[in-house]
């Protein structure tokens, strides 16, 4: 039935709250920040790792906040762990969920004390820092209808490292680095090696200072405010309210 509807089908991105989710505006973040000052973000980074006992504030971070589940392509992550730890990448992971997942962690934070930090639980001061705070967000999901961790993290000029599906390939620009233009990095295969090569991709633009300075810049750019999404909402009734009187 909804093949043969397609042409009446429509999907409506999600919005977020700049007023709540905004390193401009934010209070629980130690130092506000926007595209022309990003030395404040980083000043979020030294105070992020310095709280968490990561060990080096030089390597790149890659931070997760999210629903510990399956769904969320967490198992991606424990298979790569020493392969992305082997890359010279610190990983911060902050969320609740299947105690599968969080007693994997809890484990895993012991093993490689110093370079992963596990929290498990609600903690949404730690929340806004690790957005702020981190240049990577991982998000390698099997599914995601819509998401809101790439659009806060974008919003943060922490980049996202997502799985190509759903609203995740609807609101990240794949990086070009022939052209240097891009959101975030995606992949395709539900596979660990997927997800390797694009954490080695985001490290080599990481390691290029103008790169990775265009690359926040067009990231914090992109605008996924609910101003926009109602917009989307009101072009819609009007269409489906135009259908109705035909």
């Amino acid at each position: 039935m909804l093949r043969n509807r397609k042409n009446d089908l429509f999907g409506v991105i999600n919005g977020i709250d700049y007023d709540k989710w905004d390193p401009m505006k934010d209070d629980l973040i130690p130092a506000k920040y926007g595209p022309e000052n990003l030395r404040f973000k980083a000043k979020c980074k030294k105070i992020l790792v310095d709280r968490t006992g990561i060990d080096d504030a030089g390597l790149p971070l890659f931070g997760i906040v999210s629903r510990l589940s399956s769904q969320k392509g967490l198992d991606l992550i424990f298979r790569s762990l020493d392969e992305l730890l082997g890359m010279k990448a610190n990983i911060i992971v902050l969320g609740k969920g299947e105690e599968y997942y969080e007693s994997l962690f809890r484990t895993a934070a012991g093993k490689f004390r110093g370079r992963l930090f596990v929290k498990t639980g609600f903690d949404e001061a730690l929340s806004h820092l690790v957005y702020s705070g981190c240049d990577f967000f991982l998000m390698p999901s099997k599914y995601e209808p819509c998401g809101l961790g790439q659009l806060i993290s974008m919003k943060y000029g922490t980049i996202p490292v997502a799985r190509k599906t759903g609203g995740l390939a609807d609101t990240i620009q794949d990086y070009n680095h022939r052209l240097s233009t891009g959101t975030g990095f995606l992949f395709s295969d539900f596979t660990p090696e997927a997800l390797q090569d694009s954490v080695k991709r985001a490290i080599n633009v990481f390691n290029d200072r103008k790169r990775m300075k265009k690359l926040i810049h067009d990231a914090m750019a992109s605008d996924f405010s609910w101003r926009k999404s109602a917009v989307r909402y009101l072009e819609l009734y009007k269409k489906a309210m135009g259908e109705v009187k035909r």
